[in-house]
């Protein structure tokens, strides 16, 4: 059995028709450092978010001064755009639930695994998605509430790691269908 393991992860390695493995072990690895730099802030932002719920008056850590202010700015609205049932529902719960699955991707990835082209180009559609949402952010926190928040910066920027290194990824396996 762990032979035909072996043959089968070795197989999909050398696959002509796939990414050298050196490649993509340097694409995945950026990947999942964007994608678990991502998670780590979202941890950050939700349990601010839940201390702000808690303690309307919370100064954070992040507060270093008039602009750069994680509180101002997830006491505006943009920081909940969403509401489910009348609740309204922290951004950075989002990222709890999203950045999970680009990590595992790009686990399974440096493992040598093959991933169905359907699953790649899902990933990549929802790292657009991820992308406009923190850079609408950037933008909201920019110029309208006029506050920056480290912790959304370093999601943003790590958001954006992620979607190059996938974007790369599916050109070279022709995963997209633009080219």
């Amino acid at each position: 059995m762990v032979d035909l393991i072996k043959k089968t992860i070795f197989e999909s390695v050398t696959n002509k028709k796939n990414i050298k493995f050196s490649s993509r072990l340097a694409i995945c690895g950026f990947a999942l450092f964007g994608a678990i730099i991502s998670l780590y802030a979202s941890f950050v932002l939700a349990a601010d978010s839940i201390e702000l719920e808690r303690n309307a008056e919370a100064v954070f850590g992040c507060d270093i001064n008039g602009v750069f202010s994680c509180s101002g700015v997830a006491k505006s609205w943009q920081a909940t755009i969403f509401t489910f049932m009348g609740i309204k529902i922290p951004n950075a719960f989002f990222g709890l639930i999203t950045y999970p699955i680009f990590i595992t991707i790009g686990v399974v990835g440096i493992s040598g695994g093959k991933i169905p082209k359907w699953i790649m180009v899902g990933a990549q559609l929802g790292l657009v998605g991820v992308l406009l949402f923190a850079y609408w952010l950037f933008g909201q926190s920019m110029f309208v509430i006029e506050k920056m928040c480290p912790w959304c910066l370093t999601m943003m920027i790590g958001s954006t790691f992620t979607f190059l290194a996938f974007l790369r990824w599916n050109f070279l396996e022709k995963n997209l269908f633009i080219f």
